[in-house]
């Protein structure tokens, strides 16, 4: 309620302001002119007679008028824009993401079931906090995170999110969320020490970027941006170098299993699954730990909040995906 009367109160202001204006600079400028004219059609034109000096005089304010009421409707829509636009930024949600702990998973072993290819995957796993630490409501509200980094390639990428309706006004939800490395970037990032001792050198190595795009109740659509560094403990740094080489190794050191394991998979699928779960458990017995911890740290120069033209907002929805539901069937 009190937003609604300010708002009608700032559409007075802004009605009277131009009527203002009117009065003190196009007022006498218009007396100034006709002085300007009686002037001229007396001094200039003595011969011509009082009915066309009316007529001349009617024609002149009458295009004065026009002008001014012209004027008036331009400047008029203007300042309701800007005031409307005032209004929707006024009501300002801020979903802030807060990255409190993470963890890197042992590479694993999977098999595609559609083409039975196989392959190995790892991921970023991290628990976040998203706290609404505005003054309004935030609707719709879309969390995706990317890794970017001095070596890492950026170019068109989809990402997953889950859908948040509401969040309202100095609530918080904890979350966790994944990330998988598909080419190995960040790992290899992980892996890189300090060069001639100086970590500054390698501090953009790995950045993990936090987006978030939302909506206020009335439909403005804001995105936000923050940044924290990802870094292990110097310890952790021997164990990420054995998981690259096991990695990058893979292809050779189980040639003759994979060629057996194709071989099988092209006449029977069912004995191929059986052979693939013996080269998995083989290959998940090479790693002596299943998981290490990672370092976050905040980057304060990266946070960036802003409202966004529905243009850029829908170009985002397109590269952001929710997945499809599963049901859970019936309860017992």
């Amino acid at each position: 309620m009190q937003l609604i009367n300010k708002f009608i109160k700032d559409l007075k202001d802004v009605l009277w302001k131009p009527i203002k204006i009117g009065i003190e600079v196009f007022l006498p400028s218009v007396i100034i002119l006709i002085i300007a004219f009686l002037v001229i059609a007396f001094y200039l034109f003595p011969n011509q007679n009082t009915r066309d000096l009316a007529n001349y005089l009617s024609g002149f304010s009458t295009v004065g008028l026009l002008l001014l009421t012209s004027f008036y409707v331009i400047y008029t829509n203007k300042q309701i824009f800007e005031l409307q636009r005032q209004t929707q930024l006024q009501i300002q949600p801020l979903p802030y993401i807060d990255i409190k702990e993470g963890e890197v998973c042992k590479p694993e072993l999977k098999i595609d079931i559609s083409t039975g290819e196989m392959c190995i995957v790892l991921d970023f796993l991290f628990k976040s906090i998203m706290k609404n630490i505005g003054n309004g409501v935030a609707v719709s509200i879309d969390a995706f995170y990317e890794f970017r980094g001095n070596e890492i390639k950026i170019g068109k990428r989809s990402f997953m999110a889950q859908r948040l309706c509401v969040l309202e006004v100095g609530k918080e939800i904890s979350d966790e969320d994944t990330i998988r490395d598909e080419l190995f970037e960040a790992i290899n990032a992980l892996n890189k020490g300090m060069v001639d001792g100086c970590p500054a050198r390698t501090a953009l190595d790995l950045v993990l970027r936090c987006n978030v795009v939302y909506r206020n109740i009335i439909g403005t659509p804001f995105r936000l941006k923050v940044d924290y560094l990802v870094s292990v403990e110097e310890e952790s740094k021997e164990i990420i170098s054995d998981w690259l080489a096991l990695i990058n190794s893979f292809k050779t050191n189980y040639a003759q299993d994979i060629a057996k394991y194709n071989a099988v998979y092209k006449r029977n699928k069912d004995e191929a699954f059986i052979l693939a779960k013996e080269i998995i458990n083989r290959f998940a017995q090479s790693f002596k730990l299943d998981k290490v911890a990672l370092n976050f740290l905040l980057v304060p120069q990266s946070f960036s909040v802003r409202p966004i033209g529905w243009k850029e907002f829908k170009s985002l929805l397109i590269n952001i995906h929710h997945g499809i539901p599963i049901s859970l069937g019936k309860s017992a």
